[in-house]
């Protein structure tokens, strides 16, 4: 049972907010334009956590808010909660950071990370608050940190991708102030996806999966081994909602514990 609450806390508390990140709209121009969104986290048959998403766009900057919180059984185990803000720009049709700060408490125990690029991907600064205890996770590599972006800009470019070619395969180098990890991703599909549960959505979707590929900062103890992940292990499904916005409407992480689902909830979007 530890093992499987630290992954799951670690992958899927993790994990979601590397979902949020899948938002983009295709009026980027538009001046105060909001929207929130919801989702539920479910492993097996119990609902884990839920996600709050809201983003701002103004003058081809992108602010976006999240928070993810542990719910139910996995509380109990676990306590988890975090808060981010991600600032992205447009700049010649592609997507660039500006900056990324996480605030959370794992088990009353506070962590913060910021970065901040000063100059396109070249150029970052940031500070992580407790700094990576090397005992338990591998060192990033300092010479790895050239041009790295963000995992909100990098979904960003994905969706670009996949409005402009209706492909959203590609690799993409990231860094969010604890882990140095590259994202590998590949077009799986098109599918009717049923909603399986009430509020789920319902429609035709684009099917993409992922893969990673650490590079520090990642756990030394793990079952993870990502040399033997497929593209179908975390897949995220598509779906182009009204207004023209392409959004993830669930997605599916497969792991040797099980299954994790998380689904967008129906909020009139």
């Amino acid at each position: 049972m530890n093992n499987v609450k630290t992954i799951l806390c670690k992958q899927v508390l993790v994990l979601p907010l590397f979902l949020l990140i899948y938002i983009i709209c295709k009026n980027v121009n538009a001046n105060n334009l909001e929207k929130k969104f919801h989702f539920d986290i479910q492993y097996k048959n119990f609902k884990t956590g839920q996600i709050f998403v809201s983003y701002e766009i103004k003058n081809k900057k992108l602010i976006l808010t999240s928070k993810s919180v542990s719910e139910g059984f996995l509380s109990f185990f676990y306590s988890y909660q975090s808060q981010s803000i991600s600032e992205s720009i447009q700049y010649n049709n592609e997507w660039l950071p500006s900056s990324h700060v996480v605030r959370g408490f794992v088990n009353d125990e506070k962590r913060i990370s910021k970065v901040k690029w000063i100059d396109g991907k070249n150029i970052l600064k940031y500070e992580i608050n407790p700094p990576l205890n090397l005992k338990k996770v591998f060192p990033i590599p300092e010479e790895s940190l050239s041009d790295v972006i963000d995992p909100i800009t990098a979904f960003l470019q994905i969706i670009q991708n996949l409005k402009a070619n209706k492909d959203c395969s590609g690799k993409y180098r990231i860094f969010d102030g604890r882990r140095r990890y590259d994202v590998i991703s590949k077009k799986l599909g098109k599918v009717f996806l049923e909603n399986d549960r009430p509020r789920s959505f319902k429609g035709k979707t684009v099917i993409c999966g992922f893969k990673f590929l650490p590079i520090g900062g990642h756990r030394i103890k793990s079952k993870w081994k990502p040399e033997n992940d497929k593209f179908t292990d975390v897949k995220i499904y598509f779906a182009n909602l009204k207004e023209n916005l392409i959004f993830p409407v669930r997605m599916t992480l497969t792991r040797w514990f099980g299954k994790i689902i998380v689904r967008l909830l129906n909020n009139n979007v």
